[in-house]
């Protein structure tokens, strides 16, 4: 029924073989792994199996300093692997910049090279992309606004911003991806960006192992925990679980797999 569509399965949280067999019994049928670099990605297609597990390959933008002269080149073959059904998670994340002393060089300029670089290469591939935005709202909906004709979509992550903000993503053509946030009392945001956003262009993630939802809010998270979500939206929209969880699930199909 469910498809998380944002989480992170090579992380060492999420390795046990546990963690599928959670999901599987919770409902969720398909999951896809983003990837923060090049080594995340191939990381992620020993278990991606192109039938429950999906790949992204992509330069977070904290990986931004990871990123070298053959990167491009690197993201060109994993793209053309049939498992990997977007180019993500890319995106700006001003927290990471020559302010922040774990990053000294991960410029705002540079994030933005990055990015621009991954976005040539989706819309040469046809491929959607996964964006990550923090605290760069108005810079990454002027990039994105750039580069739209050339773009074949793809989905704002972990949205909590305004609906006015949701209104710009939507006018773009794009998704929203709601996940734990949602489901905090203290997202008003997320609630009400939830609420306007058409449930034709919504998306179910967890961004696992971060971001549980409520209640197991400060913990772990995990892809089984996206029905929590679902339930979220359901109340939010007065609707059934059942119908987000075929709806979004139907969507995600025709974002990531249309192409292929």
């Amino acid at each position: 029924m469910f498809f998380d569509t944002h989480c992170h399965l090579t992380d060492e949280r999420l390795r046990a073989p546990q963690i599928l067999e959670n999901a599987h019994a919770a409902g969720v049928a398909q999951i896809l792994s983003v990837a923060c670099d090049a080594d995340d990605a191939r990381e992620i297609l020993h278990v991606a199996d192109g039938k429950i597990v999906f790949a992204t390959a992509g330069f977070h933008p904290a990986y931004a300093l990871n990123w070298r002269e053959n990167s491009l080149a690197e993201l060109e073959k994993l793209a053309d692997d049939s498992r990997v059904v977007a180019i993500g998670e890319i995106g700006l994340d001003y927290v990471y910049d020559d302010a922040h002393p774990q990053y000294p060089g991960a410029t705002r300029a540079f994030q933005e090279t990055v990015f621009e670089a991954q976005l040539d290469l989706a819309a040469r591939k046809k491929l959607p992309i996964v964006i990550h935005n923090r605290d760069a709202t108005p810079r990454i909906l002027e990039i994105v606004t750039n580069w739209r004709e050339k773009l074949v979509g793809g989905v704002f992550h972990c949205f909590g911003e305004d609906k006015n903000v949701a209104k710009q993503v939507l006018d773009l053509g794009f998704h929203l991806g709601f996940g734990g946030l949602v489901t905090f009392k203290n997202a008003p945001k997320a609630h009400e960006s939830a609420l306007f956003c058409p449930l034709e262009r919504v998306l179910l993630e967890t961004d696992a192992p971060y971001l549980a939802p409520v209640p197991h809010r400060g913990k772990t998270n995990e892809p089984a925990f996206v029905p929590l979500v679902a339930q979220k939206i359901a109340e939010l929209k007065g609707a059934k679980v059942e119908q987000i969880g075929q709806t979004t699930t139907e969507n995600a199909s025709r974002l990531f797999f249309g192409a292929r």
